[in-house]
């Protein structure tokens, strides 16, 4: 797919709409261009993108690509995150942002002044600092057309609509670049919960969601969907077997789960069946049971170590958990998601989350977020009993110094929007 692709659709296909207003193919022509101008009366070389607004997403990061911009992707506007950004240009939700008029050039074409940009992303940081990743749009392209080859012609659909941000790759791959250069209409809001997703199911299109597993396990019973949702695309995180069987019933549509990175791009995706297969041009390793991967999409050439600990199965894998959440206590080896995975056996627990923390000596604590069934128990039985039960049932599973020595009911969603946990809110929930 070429990134200028989309001005071929004719200048009334509506590219983005957020249900009362929409914008056009002519119109985002317009806005590109009055960026593109923009950047080059400051002299812009490197620019940072940060807004929900998607529209301006949009017009900002064509207008970056096209004009041979460097578009940097920062995850959050935290005033220390952004104090290390090196760019000489910013657009959106920035203090210093560029004063971008939108509506300065009226009918313009954008100047295709560059055939390849360098676009840098952030990992999630969820167990550290946030690493800068390079891609080049090319590349990003590439994967493109590897999504509409894998889903695009067997599946119709009219709108796509996500539950996450596209300033990560999942969102950037899937709810922008996607579906602008396959001339489908974006639902510029992000889809936060459940009950925001009734509105953009229209009876005469078809939707295909884009969505977190956090916001797939919370689906539930309440809220009913008069549309047409075709198919939902998860990734960003593991969405376990009863969860993903649950949510596709309550949604009444397929979900694909897609396992990938910020460094490697698409590495694999499931079905409802489970078994993860290879994604088109993805080539694999195991050694010493972690899996390396080289591949097209991948950030760098040659092998790339996922850090991730997988079984090889016929002609699938199952994947174990990162090899970085195995922890020692006491000199006793323990799989931090084989803990939370036993949590998650009591019908009590909606989700759970498991880390390390030193306080003399070294033990495990659990983040938890109760079911409804578990908040029952709670209100009829009290906190203390309740925790003792949950240790007591996890000794079924667990070695004994596998048990989290402190737990705490969190009311909160343990994932951000990308299915992303924080290991710093952890602590802070935790310590």
């Amino acid at each position: 797919m070429n990134s200028d692709q989309w001005m071929t659709y004719g200048d009334d296909h509506v590219v983005v709409t957020n249900n009362t207003a929409d914008i056009t193919v002519a119109q985002l022509k317009s806005h590109v261009a009055s960026i593109q101008s923009c950047l080059s009366d400051n002299d812009i070389r490197s620019c940072a993108i940060f807004t929900e607004d998607t529209t301006l997403f949009i017009a900002a990061f064509l207008a970056c690509v096209y004009t041979g911009v460097e578009v940097v992707l920062p995850a959050n506007t935290a005033p220390q995150f952004v104090a290390k950004l090196d760019v000489d240009g910013w657009i959106g939700d920035f203090p210093q942002a560029l004063a971008v008029d939108l509506l300065s050039l009226q009918m313009a074409e954008p100047r295709l002044l560059a055939k390849d940009s360098t676009v840098s992303l952030f990992t999630s940081g969820s167990t550290g600092e946030p690493k800068r990743i390079k891609r080049r749009l090319s590349q990003l392209l590439l994967e493109v057309s590897m999504l509409e080859q894998v889903w695009g012609q067997g599946l119709s659909f009219d709108r796509v609509g996500a539950t996450v941000s596209h300033q990560h790759i999942y969102g950037l791959l899937f709810k922008i670049l996607w579906p602008l250069l396959r001339g489908t209409t974006i639902v510029g809001p992000i889809i936060p919960y459940e009950s925001s997703l009734s509105q953009y199911l229209k009876n005469d299109q078809t939707l295909l969601l884009v969505a977190s597993p956090a916001f797939l396990k919370r689906v539930c019973n309440e809220h009913q969907h008069h549309g047409k949702l075709c198919q939902v695309i998860s990734a960003g995180g593991m969405l376990p077997s009863e969860q993903h069987a649950q949510a596709a019933n309550l949604l009444q549509a397929s979900i694909t789960q897609v396992y990938g990175s910020s460094e490697t791009g698409g590495m694999a995706s499931r079905g409802s069946k489970g078994q993860w297969q290879w994604l088109p041009g993805v080539a694999s390793k195991v050694e010493d049971g972690v899996l390396w991967v080289q591949s097209p999409y991948c950030y760098q050439d040659g092998w790339h170590c996922t850090q991730d600990a997988i079984e090889l199965n016929g002609d699938g894998f199952e994947l174990l958990g990162r090899i970085d959440r195995i922890v020692k206590i006491e000199e006793f080896r323990v799989a931090l998601s084989q803990v939370e995975s036993a949590l998650m056996h009591s019908d009590w627990i909606a989700d759970a989350a498991v880390i390390k923390l030193s306080n003399n000596r070294q033990f495990l604590a659990a983040a938890v977020q109760l079911s409804e069934s578990g908040r029952q128990e709670l209100d009829r039985n009290g906190e203390v009993h309740l925790k003792n039960q949950i240790k007591q049932d996890l000794l079924t599973h667990l070695d004994k110094k596998a048990i989290p020595k402190r737990m705490r009911f969190i009311d909160e969603a343990l994932e951000n929007s990308q299915g992303k946990r924080s290991h710093e809110q952890l602590k802070a929930w935790l310590s």
